[in-house]
């Protein structure tokens, strides 16, 4: 019996022990990365609303709508880790991303508002013209968003920096950044 519970306590350290090592590989790190955008965490939304609050063009109930579009974007992104190559102390993890194709909403948006600025006006409303145009197009930009259902597959190629024996990854770049959102031309 002494043996038996010796070997459970061995069998579990070895387990707890790989599985320690098993989070800290560049995969692992990638994973990581792309779930957060998935759940929604902390770091994330923090972003999130630093970008839309950023935005000049939009009035309160514009930024919710929008916030509310990029969410479901990354609840609804889906990945797929295709290949990870280690050299020494960095490390390349590719993987495909499947979003939203916003970039094509946002071009079809354009498209449509060049062709048919007339509907975009409201003669009842005080403010100048342009900012009506604006914030009424905004406002159709928004609802084509939030009904997207066309989705577009981005290989994007994350790269890693070991430090202190862990892997960290390194910052995305605008171009990632566009993926994600499903912004990136294609």
């Amino acid at each position: 019996m002494k043996k038996f519970i010796m070997f459970l306590s061995f069998a579990f350290c070895i387990l707890f022990l790989s599985g320690c090592s098993l989070g800290n590989t560049p995969t692992k790190k990638v994973e990581d990365f792309l779930n957060n955008y998935n759940i929604h965490s902390k770091n994330v939304l923090t972003q999130l609303k630093e970008m839309v609050d950023s935005d000049g063009l939009m009035n309160n109930d514009q930024r919710d709508k929008y916030s509310a579009v990029l969410k479901k974007q990354y609840k609804d992104m889906t990945y797929d880790i295709k290949d990870e190559t280690i050299d020494g102390n960095n490390a390349m993890v590719t993987a495909e991303i499947e979003v939203y194709d916003f970039y094509t909403v946002n071009r079809n948006s354009q498209d449509y508002f060049n062709n048919n600025q007339d509907q975009f006006k409201d003669s009842s409303s005080t403010d100048t013209p342009d900012a009506i145009i604006s914030s009424n197009f905004i406002d159709y930009k928004i609802e084509q968003l939030k009904n997207a259902q066309d989705r577009v597959k981005y290989t994007v190629d994350f790269t890693l920096r070991k430090v202190n024996d862990e892997w960290t990854l390194n910052d995305i770049d605008d171009a990632t950044r566009q993926k994600i959102h499903g912004l990136y031309e294609h």
